[in-house]
């Protein structure tokens, strides 16, 4: 298995979570290295991979440009099958 990673030289950011007793929550982020994602480095990244066809693309959902990670993914032919609903939106 051949796999491509980046690593990014910054603080990772944090996720506060708060459930109230009915269960409503709110979620306060503090963004870090996952928010230095932006289309330079995507397009960087995905120029630097020898796609071969039977590839995976596996992506952490709290990153920023992630629509255009999406729409990058698919003009490369790597996503093919139906998203889940939530990404559908940017699509």
């Amino acid at each position: 298995m051949n796999t491509c990673f980046s690593l990014i030289k910054q603080v990772s950011g944090r996720a506060i979570i708060q459930v109230a007793a009915s269960g409503e929550n709110a979620i306060i982020l503090f963004p870090g290295a996952n928010h230095n994602i932006d289309q330079d480095f995507i397009r960087d990244t995905f120029n630097e991979i020898q796609f071969t066809g039977n590839d995976w693309i596996v992506i952490q959902n709290e990153i920023s440009s992630m629509d255009f990670l999406l729409k990058e993914s698919r003009k490369r032919g790597k996503m093919k099958k139906k998203i889940p609903t939530l990404f559908q939106v940017l699509l």
